[in-house]
């Protein structure tokens, strides 16, 4: 669907005037304006008043008045329409993507929670590290792992990056993704993690290996984008993380698939070891690895009838 979009974009021819060459999608249409910046035009959600937002890569103009030339038909009206002002090809592919989902989704979301995620995801970012990616690829694939099992972990992921935890389930239940390319399941933990008076934790432990057969980060990625279409927050957070990165170099993160599901193990923090009190006043941010070799899993349905038990 994305790249016939692409395709169809590129067959429009630009005039001069001050309409937009369109093709309709939906109720909504994409289409190029007279600088060939690409568009997303759909009908105006509030025709009371007009508005316009706008940063260095994205304008957002709220009803207003449009000439749209679809094919030999000239349709006119008010709309919202929201350009993409940058020429990068990653922007727009990220553009098309995330309104794609404005026109499969009948949610409450307005075309401003679109403009407001791709603000957020236009915002220059530095490229994470090659081991942050492999956690990336671990948190991901549970995600993928547990969809396959009947339950929904998207709306649990933790949006902003460094947090304590991985998955959030309620206040008071967590959930860290640790992954490791070693033989030996062995994890560093921060002790805040293990030893807690205040949150129920359960971590989930995945080994990983390196195919060039496996499965990619960029398929998992596209695996999980359509496993959550139906939640923004998350299918813009995907895109964000991965965005700095060439399809080439995501293809090149490859694990085989039948190893990573074979590796998969639950615990409780607390079967972990680990110092048993609590970190002393004056010290925080104390790390240590911790060997999970010798410790029995827990059972996926208890792990599940835990998250299910809100």
């Amino acid at each position: 669907m994305i790249q016939e979009i692409l395709n169809n974009l590129q067959l429009l021819q630009i005039n001069n005037d001050s309409g937009y060459q369109c093709f309709k999608t939906g109720c909504h249409f994409y289409g190029l304006d007279s600088e060939k910046n690409v568009v997303f035009i759909t009908s105006s959600q509030n025709k009371q008043s007009t508005s316009i937002q706008q940063t260095k890569q994205l304008v957002l103009t709220k009803n207003i008045d449009c000439k749209l030339k679809v094919g030999d038909r000239l349709e006119t009206g008010r709309f919202d329409v929201l350009t993409c002002l940058s020429q990068n090809q990653e922007h727009i592919k990220a553009f098309i993507e995330l309104t794609n989902l404005f026109v499969k989704n009948e949610t409450s979301l307005t075309i401003t929670d679109y403009f407001i995620c791709l603000k957020d995801l236009f915002t220059n970012k530095h490229k994470i590290s090659s081991k942050e990616l492999q956690g990336i690829y671990a948190e991901l694939y549970i995600m993928h792992y547990m969809y396959q099992h009947g339950v929904d972990l998207f709306s649990l992921w933790q949006s902003i990056d460094k947090m304590k935890f991985d998955f959030s389930v309620s206040e008071i239940k967590k959930i860290e993704v640790k992954s490791t390319k070693g033989e030996n399941r062995i994890h560093k933990f921060r002790h805040e993690q293990l030893v807690t008076d205040i949150f129920d934790v359960y971590i989930i432990s995945v080994l990983l290996r390196k195919d060039d057969q496996g499965l990619s980060l960029f398929d998992l990625a596209n695996l999980i984008k359509n496993e959550c279409s139906h939640n923004l927050k998350v299918f813009a957070h995907v895109e964000n993380l991965l965005l700095n990165y060439s399809i080439e170099d995501l293809k090149t993160i490859k694990f085989n698939k039948l190893y990573t599901d074979k590796n998969i193990a639950i615990y409780k923090a607390g079967d972990v070891p680990r110092f048993k009190t609590r970190q002393p006043d004056g010290v925080s941010n104390t790390e240590y690895d911790s060997d999970l070799n010798n410790i029995k899993s827990r059972n996926i349905q208890e792990f599940i009838n835990w998250i299910n038990n809100k």
